[in-house]
């Protein structure tokens, strides 16, 4: 679930800014992983008025043909798909999707006219997902041309000023009892959102249970907890 966040934040603000990286610790009085993580808590502002790409185009090979899928945010679509030799267009379905959730709040489906589609009288409030299947015969030349596509994107007219969407979403990381060494589960999950440090504001908590520290070279807890905090931070501003 937090990739389709990650994702969709890249898609929706086109402006960096240097992120800032608050770190805090706590002890708690439990026993168990939930007293034995850190939680990376995003903070991030989306402003109507900031600039967003175009689209996002994606290929997935199914079979004999693909998917191809174009996301996008704007007031209308056109897309003109070329073909090779024995290649034809399926249907396709034009989604309208929550910017916040990633729910799909509608859909319909739609038939290419002389390999075009258009569609207008969008809200640039959603991202709406454009998909359609390429069907060839797998003894015909399987390469995709790229299709041509046009976003009608809104004048200054339309841009509501100064009004911005906060979202917050929190990452857990899990550790070893009294270690604060980061596995390779949780290196894996801190890459997933590391792009997001450039358009979110990050606040890590460490965490520590109250359980003795038997195996382990950390004075207390309270110290376990902060450095658990200082080793996701690190790990993040490699």
């Amino acid at each position: 679930m937090f990739m389709r966040i990650c994702l969709l934040l890249l898609f929706l603000i086109g402006s960096a800014q240097a992120a800032q990286i608050e770190t805090e610790y706590r002890v708690l009085p439990v026993k168990g992983s939930l007293g034995r993580r850190a939680d990376v808590e995003f903070q991030c502002n989306l402003s109507s008025n900031t600039p967003s790409r175009d689209y996002v185009l994606t290929v997935k090979r199914e079979g004999g043909g693909a998917v191809l899928t174009i996301s996008f945010r704007g007031e209308g679509i056109t897309v003109s798909q070329p073909l090779k030799k024995g290649q034809k267009l399926g249907n396709g379905k034009l989604e309208k999707i929550d910017p916040l959730s990633g729910d799909v709040l509608a859909a319909k489906e739609f038939a290419f006219k002389n390999g075009r589609v258009s569609f207008q009288n969008l809200s640039p409030k959603y991202i709406y997902r454009l998909s359609y299947t390429l069907i060839a015969n797998p003894q015909n030349d399987l390469r995709i041309v790229s299709p041509e596509v046009s976003v009608l994107k809104g004048d200054k007219k339309d841009k509501r000023q100064g009004n911005a969407q906060l979202l917050k979403f929190t990452v857990p990381v899990f550790f070893s009892p009294g270690s604060y060494y980061l596995d390779e589960n949780a290196r894996y999950t801190l890459d997933g959102v590391k792009s997001l440090l450039k358009v979110c504001d990050v606040k890590i908590t460490g965490y520590a249970d109250n359980s003795k520290i038997v195996k382990s070279k950390v004075p207390s807890n309270k110290e376990l907890a902060k450095l658990r905090a200082l080793s996701v931070k690190n790990y993040l501003l490699k």
